[in-house]
């Protein structure tokens, strides 16, 4: 009769809603946890970000560091080889003076 098919139709479609609205839940679910792991990888990938742009930084300064420690070693070797060659001038003339005063001593040079 009409009646009944009205009533199995209404069981089925309250079956087909009920499906529908599980499904629509468990959608929603895993809807929420996507967006969850999305704003963890979002933090995850901010705290990359800062701890990237923090090495660029400390490797700038250690280049500068390293550009200013070459230059003070240069100078210094500089220094240091004018101060060697400044004592050696000095010795010659000493170790010069040293022989003209002593007699046959023209053997040391």
């Amino acid at each position: 009769t009409l009646s009944e098919k009205l009533q199995t139709t209404l069981v089925q479609t309250s079956s087909r809603i009920d499906n529908l609205t599980e499904q629509y839940q468990k959608l929603s679910n895993a809807f929420e946890s996507l967006e969850d792991r999305v704003g963890d990888s979002d933090s995850t990938t901010d705290t990359l970000d800062v701890r990237i742009l923090r090495l660029e930084d400390r490797t700038l300064e250690l280049e500068d560091r390293r550009a200013l420690d070459l230059t003070v070693w240069n100078f210094n070797k500089q220094v240091c080889n004018a101060s060697l060659v400044e004592l050696r001038r000095d010795l010659i003339e000493k170790i010069q003076k040293v022989n003209s005063s002593i007699p046959n001593a023209g053997l040391v040079q």
